[in-house]
């Protein structure tokens, strides 16, 4: 992690002291040219570059020596720093090293930890070991690459080695001075935030600092003798959804995803408006506005495969589904025929066609991700689980057809449910 230590032995235990802070500060880099591959489940990697934390990469087996993950930037950056979402603290590397590589022949190593036990990573000017919503982090001297591969060079026979995104960063500024917290949670005070989405230690400050009066993220809360951490960090579902409300804000420290964060709230039509707190750059939040449901009066559907079953997913019954006959394919399709012309947008990650008349088909677009978020600490992802949620532009149609697209599963595709939102009633 860059930083200097001091060992103290205080009877039996030895306390570790860290420096207080890093001479450089990180950036990160956009992810719009990245190409991701690994040893093994390479058609899974793109998962970890995809910015949803419902999705990932992972061995499947046991972590094993030569094991790798890596990722093409699409042109040359300088680079300082590597973190891998991991999300439980079991899904972490046993020991590895990062390598990178201008041209994807000689590489370099930068980093390498011998024996890892993290999560642990820095936030602000603190590091954090194995809490909740943590990470793997490796920080290096700058260095000008291309290519970025992290290769696990430690075994354990018991757990996968897996993760749900990978973060790339530039070195940038330094971090701002350390900010009193009476000033920050002063400045929050008087924006009414009641909730507040910010990073690891300044959670800690706000949530000390205010006596329990203004909500952070959980963190490392809920532990418990086995040494996990409660409700069950295995799955983002299991955790607190992101929710946009009036009162509650994003605390941005000084290496969050800003450009990301932004973008994120923008497609999610959510209101925001800018103000400080102390040293920090504070996004005050709104409730985005309200879709309205189309009915589904008059509704059809049809697929090319198993049609007699399609209209199972337009029912509105949970317990019964659309099921098709093999894994995603490229001339797989469900359409839906809404009864009558409609203005509107739908919700699903898919390739979306519109047609006015059933017979010319033409693509809708563009889409963005209007289902549930996740707050990682210092970026907003979108959060699929077993919900997609799209949007895109008001668009008349009568017809909309869904398809898939070729896929590495080899699960069938299954919709339980189908709702679309417009400006009809």
């Amino acid at each position: 992690l860059g930083m200097k230590t001091r060992q103290t032995r205080v009877g039996r235990f030895t306390v570790i002291e860290t420096s207080p802070a890093l001479a450089i500060g990180f950036a990160p880099i956009p992810t719009t040219h990245w190409i991701a591959t690994a040893s093994e489940g390479s058609g899974e990697a793109a998962n970890v570059i995809d910015r949803d934390a419902w999705t990932g990469w992972s061995t499947k087996g046991s972590k094993s020596p030569g094991q790798w993950l890596a990722v093409d930037l699409g042109k040359e950056e300088e680079v300082a720093r590597v973190d891998l979402l991991a999300i439980d603290w079991r899904d972490v590397p046993s020991s590895f090293r990062v390598e990178v590589s201008r041209a994807g022949e000689d590489w370099q190593t930068v980093q390498e930890v011998a024996s890892y036990w993290g999560p642990l990573f820095v936030s602000e000017h603190h590091p954090f070991l194995k809490v909740r919503r943590g990470r793997v982090q490796a920080i290096f001297p700058p260095v000008r690459a291309r290519r970025i591969r992290i290769v696990q060079t430690g075994e354990d026979p018991y757990h996968a080695w897996s993760l749900r995104e990978l973060l790339v960063y530039r070195p940038d500024r330094p971090a701002p001075p350390v900010p009193q917290p009476e000033e920050v949670v002063a400045a929050l005070r008087r924006e009414n935030v009641r909730r507040v989405y910010t990073n690891h230690w300044l959670g800690a400050l706000v949530g000390i600092a205010s006596r329990g009066d203004i909500l952070i993220p959980e963190s490392n809360l809920y532990g418990e003798p086995y040494g996990r951490t409660l409700p069950d960090p295995s799955y983002p579902a299991r955790l607190p959804p992101f929710v946009a409300e009036s009162g509650s804000a994003i605390l941005l420290g000084r290496d969050a995803d800003r450009d990301g964060i932004v973008e994120m709230l923008a497609r999610q039509r959510v209101p925001v408006r800018a103000g400080r707190a102390g040293p920090y750059e504070l996004l005050l939040l709104s409730p985005p506005p309200a879709s309205r449901p189309l009915s589904r009066d008059g509704w059809q559907a049809s697929a090319s495969d198993n049609s007699h079953r399609a209209r199972r997913a337009i029912d509105n019954d949970g317990r019964t589904r659309w099921v098709s006959a093999s894994p995603p394919r490229a001339d797989l399709t469900f359409t839906v025929d809404l009864g009558r012309l409609q203005e509107g947008w739908t919700h699903q990650r898919l390739r979306i066609e519109a047609s006015t008349d059933g017979g010319a088909w033409y693509p809708v677009g563009p889409l963005d991700w209007g289902g549930q978020l996740y707050w990682s600490g210092s970026e907003l992802l979108a959060d699929g689980r077993d919900a997609w949620d799209f949007v895109f532009p008001p668009t008349l149609a009568r017809y909309l057809r869904l398809n898939p697209g070729p896929s590495p599963s080899t699960i069938p595709w299954v919709i339980e449910d189908i709702q679309c939102f417009g400006t009809q009633p």
